[in-house]
C-alpha cells in the first residue's frame, strides 16, 4: 500500500486544511519559464491592461490575464500574503512600490501565502527546499527571508548540469539554485558525504595530513567527505538515467531528490511536494520509506505519476483527493475548468495511455492521442471530449475530419451523459478496424455516465507516450 495521498487543486486550499506542524520536509520546484531574458524582466504591464513582454513569466505569470484581460487572480494572491501580516506584508508592499504590477510580483504574490502556509505545516525539526533558476532566485530568498527568518537559511545550493548552448552573448546558463531553509534550530540534518576526489596521488600530505600510510589513505578515501552547497554529480535532462525519463518537460533527476530527502527527513517522516508534477518527490520517497503528500493543479501530472507507480514501482499507486466522485463532480469540474476536464475524461478512458492535449488553443480538434501496434505497424488514436449536455452529428462529422487530416485509424468521442441522438448514432456508424484478431469500432462514443457505472471503451492496448513506445498495458479504465 502506498504510503500517502496525491491532491489536485490548488495547494493553497489544500494547504489550509492541513494542522499546523505535521509535516517534516517541503521541496517544490515551482512553476516558471525559465528560458527567458532578464533584459525586459522589470517592464511593467500597460495601463490599458495589455501584457508587458515580461519574458521570464510570461507563459505563466501575469499581472493581467491575457485571455480574461483580469488582475483578479494576482490581486487575491498579493491580497492573501498582506493578510499574513508582518514581514511578509511589508515585503509585498515594497515589491509593488518597486515593480508595481507586473508579470515578476504576480508570480511572487502566487508564491507568497503558499510558503507562509508551508511556514506553518512545517515542525521545529522540519526544513524546505525551494528549487529555482537565476531570473527570479534573489527576489525568492528574500522572499524566505521575510517568512523564515535571514537566520533559518542554511544553504544556497547550486546545481551544476552540462548541456548544448547556442548562446553568443554570455556564458551558457547551466545550473539551479535550490534554497534551503529550516524551520528553527532544532531543525533534523544529516550531513551526507562524498566521494573523495584526491587520494594517493598527493604523497606526503593525505586530507591536510601529513600520513604515508597507504592504508589510513585508502580508510580516509572509504569513509568520503562533507558534500559542499555545489553539486556536480547529478546530471539533467538527457544525462538523467534512460529509465527514468518520462518526457515531461521539467522533470527532476531522482538522485536530486535522494539526496534531499536523505539529508533533511528520516524513514517514517511525512515530506510535502506542493508542485508536484509528475512525481519524482512522490516516487523517492515512497522508495526511502517516507509518507509524503503531493498536490498539483493538472490532472495530466496525476496520471503521470499513477502511470509511474505502476510501470515503475510495480505498485498501486497513491490515492487522489480532489477528483470527481460521480457524475455531479465530473459537471462541476467542466463548470469550473473545461480544460482541466478535458484532461481529466481523457485520462478516465485510456488508462493514462492518451496524453492529452496540453495546448488550450490551437489544438486542431485534437483532445487527445495514443498509438496502438498492430504487429510491426504503429497507428494513432484521436480523441475529442464535449463536456456539454447537448452533443450534435456535427461534433461527430468534425471528429471524422480531424481522423482524415491526422490519418488515424481509431477515433472517439467523449461526452457527459450517456444518451445521444438518433443523429449522432447515425455518424458514429463507421465501420470497424481490425488490429490482430480483434475488431474495434472506428469511431465510438463514451460518457462520463458510463464511466461511473464502471462501463469502459471499447480500445486496443495503447501505448502512451511516457511509455516510450516500450511499454504495452492491458485495456482498462484508470482508477
Amino acid at each position: 500500500m502506498a504510503r500517502g495521498k496525491l491532491y489536485y487543486g490548488d495547494n493553497l486550499d489544500w494547504m489550509k486544511q492541513w494542522p499546523d506542524e505535521s509535516v517534516d520536509l517541503v521541496y517544490l520546484d515551482p512553476p516558471f519559464n525559465s528560458k527567458a531574458s532578464y533584459n525586459i524582466l522589470w517592464e511593467k504591464e500597460a495601463r490599458n491592461g495589455a501584457p508587458a513582454q515580461v519574458l521570464a513569466f510570461e507563459d505563466t505569470w501575469h499581472w493581467v490575464n491575457p485571455r480574461t484581460r483580469s488582475s483578479q487572480a494576482a490581486e487575491r494572491n498579493f491580497d492573501a500574503a498582506l493578510a499574513v501580516g508582518g514581514q511578509l506584508a511589508r515585503y509585498m508592499q515594497a515589491m509593488m512600490q518597486l515593480h508595481g504590477p507586473c508579470g515578476l510580483l504576480a508570480y511572487l504574490a502566487h508564491l507568497a501565502p503558499r510558503l507562509a502556509e508551508m511556514h506553518r505545516l512545517l515542525k521545529p525539526t522540519g526544513s524546505i527546499y525551494l528549487h529555482c533558476d537565476p531570473s527570479a532566485g534573489y527576489y525568492i530568498r528574500t522572499l524566505l527571508d521575510a517568512i523564515f527568518g535571514p537566520k533559518n537559511f542554511r544553504n544556497e545550493i547550486v546545481w551544476c548540469y552540462a548541456g548544448p548552448s547556442f548562446v553568443k552573448r554570455w556564458f551558457p546558463r547551466k545550473h539551479d539554485t535550490i534554497l534551503f531553509y529550516a524551520k528553527s534550530d532544532e531543525a533534523f540534518f544529516d550531513l551526507p558525504l562524498a566521494e573523495h576526489k584526491s587520494g594517493l596521488h598527493n604523497k606526503g600530505t593525505v586530507f591536510g595530513k601529513r600520513d604515508g600510510d597507504e592504508a589510513a589513505v585508502r580508510k580516509r578515501e572509504a569513509e568520503g567527505k562533507s558534500l559542499e552547497d555545489w553539486w556536480t554529480d547529478i546530471g539533467a535532462g538527457g544525462h538523467m538515467p534512460r529509465k527514468e525519463r518520462l518526457g515531461y518537460p521539467t522533470q527532476k533527476p531522482e538522485a536530486l531528490l535522494r539526496r534531499i530527502l536523505q539529508a533533511s527527513s528520516r524513514e517514517g517522516d511525512m515530506v510535502l511536494d506542493p508542485y508536484c508534477g509528475c512525481g519524482t518527490t512522490i516516487h523517492v520517497a515512497e522508495q526511502l520509506g517516507r509518507n509524503y503528500m503531493g498536490v498539483d493543479i493538472t490532472h495530466y501530472a496525476i496520471e503521470i505519476i499513477e502511470f509511474r507507480f505502476r510501470s515503475k514501482l510495480l505498485m498501486p499507486p497513491p490515492p487522489v483527493e480532489g477528483r470527481p466522485a460521480d457524475l455531479g463532480g465530473a459537471r462541476e469540474l467542466f463548470a469550473r475548468s473545461p480544460f482541466q476536464f478535458e484532461a481529466w475524461a481523457i485520462g478516465r478512458c485510456g488508462a493514462g495511455r492518451i496524453q492529452p492535449n496540453e495546448r488550450k488553443v490551437g489544438d486542431r480538434g485534437i483532445d487527445g492521442r495514443a498509438y496502438f501496434a498492430d504487429g510491426s505497424e504503429r497507428h494513432l488514436l484521436v480523441a475529442q471530449v464535449k463536456g456539454g449536455r447537448n452533443i450534435g452529428p456535427g461534433a461527430v462529422r468534425d471528429l471524422k475530419g480531424v481522423m482524415q487530416r491526422e490519418n488515424a485509424k481509431l477515433g472517439i468521442l467523449i461526452g457527459m451523459e450517456r444518451s445521444i441522438t438518433k443523429g449522432v448514432a447515425r455518424e458514429l456508424s463507421a465501420g470497424s478496424v481490425q488490429v490482430g484478431r480483434e475488431s474495434y469500432p472506428k469511431l465510438q462514443y463514451w460518457s462520463m455516465e458510463d464511466y461511473f457505472e464502471g462501463g469502459r471503451p471499447r480500445l486496443p492496448a495503447l501505448i502512451g507516450r511516457h511509455e516510450r513506445d516500450q511499454v504495452t498495458m492491458e485495456h482498462g479504465g484508470a482508477d
